[in-house]
């Protein structure tokens, strides 16, 4: 029987990261790269995107992959904003997945106007 709290090991979990170091000015690139190469362990995943980093693993191991990526920045800026969003299923997710209903979804849009080109 499932209990709340309760964590089964093979499950997995996709997480989105956004780290924004705020004041300082100036170009935050190297940063945000050494945030980036603190996610990355064995056994996570890492996927890096414009505006946040997709990382797949355990719900433990990304907990300190966020953990450390934050206290990275933080320890090389002022002030950092860490946005974490956290998705998980039964049975487990996979990036592969998310990206197909992605990419399914682009393909039945709603709006294909916005697809076109003119």
């Amino acid at each position: 029987m499932d209990t709340v709290g309760e964590e089964v090991e093979q499950d997995r979990v996709l997480a989105e990261i956004a780290i924004e170091p705020v004041g300082e000015g100036g170009n935050h690139g190297s940063l945000i790269s050494e945030a980036v190469a603190a996610l990355r362990d064995p056994a996570l995943r890492v996927h890096v995107g414009p505006l946040a980093t997709i990382v797949e693993g355990s719900f433990a191991d990304v907990i300190h992959a966020v953990q450390r990526a934050h206290q990275t920045a933080a320890s090389k800026s002022e002030r950092v904003v860490t946005n974490v969003r956290i998705e998980s299923k039964r049975g487990g997710l996979s990036l592969e997945e998310r990206g197909a209903t992605a990419e399914a979804l682009e393909a039945d849009s709603l709006y294909p106007e916005a697809t076109e080109t003119t």
